[in-house]
């Protein structure tokens, strides 16, 4: 089975499904054409446990072909994603390289680099690479996709048990990047630099973009676990207790976000979680403002653009509102904003809650045809 981890063309269809392979969930999209548009008609997620929390992978790919067989997907054949770190993403520049580059077949030179930079045995490792627009500041050509081979054989057997054919597995940076341009839609531009920050469970990433192209990717634990656990600490609760304030409260310090009553009592311990995660937000903004320059330093010409947040906890309350006043950019969040002219219809998404939208990007992506979002 061919194993494709850039961005490569195939075949348009009606419909497109795909499966976002996480530590912590697996998530489903199908998806639809509408014209120039694609529906989301079916979204859903089944919650894991890793083997090192107890969980069992055989009774795991039992329940998820179980849970796959409910939702009744149109089709059995699929698109699996693998995320860091199963994945790594390097900027490589081949003219450094000491393999034999090929300017119009550089593939044997991206594995040596690939091989050199990796932190895991690229030797045992499936790569692939996509080319980067040319810029006289950019000393990279390519960015180069290694995942381990361990990793895609857990997706395929898992497909394989719950009784799908998985065609193609790819790097969540990318589906993410296709996510966002057809969300952003008519409103996107080929000229500007955007980005999506995905704030995951585990760790958030950070995928810059230059039009429809993923320039720098990067991963950082912030959010999630990291500052539910830390919440506990700071306010003597349990960690039940802390994601629950979390949720309800955030870190919305005396803004109204979402049409919450900022000037009520209870967003006093929206404040308070405010000042105990505040290092951590302030060290997030610094890397993506980091991210965001570099990007810029390599495309100066271009104008910078929205910030796509997607994720689990997208919609933190108020943290949309903390990064749009720290950064100068504007924040979108699926679910809760809608750029005029997004080819995305993301209805279905939000039947459980509005956060369903964010949560499922990385799926929807995955599930996206690679010529759509290339227009």
């Amino acid at each position: 089975m061919a194993v494709l981890l850039d961005r490569l063309k195939v075949r348009a269809k009606a419909v497109s499904a795909a499966l976002d392979v996480g530590q912590t969930a697996l998530r489903v999209a199908q998806i639809k054409r509408d014209g120039a548009r694609w529906v989301v008609t079916t979204a859903g997620t089944c919650r894991r446990r890793s083997p090192e929390r107890g969980g069992d992978e055989a009774l795991f790919a039992a329940r998820v072909a179980r849970w796959l067989n409910q939702l009744g997907l149109q089709r059995r054949d699929i698109v699996a994603g693998l995320s860091p770190p199963d994945v790594e993403l390097h900027a490589i520049n081949l003219s450094n390289s000491d393999a034999s580059a090929d300017a119009e077949s550089p593939g044997e030179a991206v594995r040596a680099e690939l091989e050199r930079l990796t932190s895991f045995d690229s030797t045992s490792a499936e790569t692939d690479y996509w080319r980067l627009p040319e810029s006289p500041a950019l000393r990279s050509q390519v960015v180069g996709v290694a995942a381990r081979r361990d990793g895609i054989a857990s997706a395929l057997a898992l497909c394989e048990a719950a009784g799908l054919d998985c065609h193609r597995i790819d790097a969540t940076p990318c589906a993410l990047a296709r996510f966002g341009t057809m969300y952003r839609g008519h409103s996107a531009t080929e000229e500007d630099v955007w980005s999506v920050l995905d704030m995951g469970g585990r760790m958030s990433r950070i995928i810059v973009c230059a039009g429809g192209t993923p320039i720098l990717a990067r991963a950082f634990v912030y959010g999630g676990r990291a500052w539910t656990d830390k919440l506990a600490q700071s306010l003597a609760v349990s960690p039940q207790t802390a994601e629950q304030h979390k949720r309800d409260h955030g870190v919305a310090h005396g803004d109204a976000p979402h049409g919450t009553d900022g000037g009520s009592a209870g967003n006093v311990l929206g404040d308070l979680i405010f000042n105990v995660l505040r290092s951590d937000l302030d060290e997030m903004v610094e890397e993506l403002e980091r991210s965001y320059r570099y990007v810029m330093q390599c495309f100066p010409r271009r104008a910078p653009g929205p910030l796509v947040l997607v994720g689990g906890g997208a919609v933190l309350r108020g943290l949309d509102v903390f990064l749009q006043e720290r950064l100068g950019v504007t924040v979108l969040t699926p679910g809760i904003t809608e750029p005029e002219g997004s080819l995305l219809d993301l209805t279905a998404c939000g039947q459980d809650s509005v956060s369903s939208a964010s949560a499922y990007a990385c799926a929807i992506g995955l599930a996206i045809p690679q010529e759509s979002a290339d227009g």
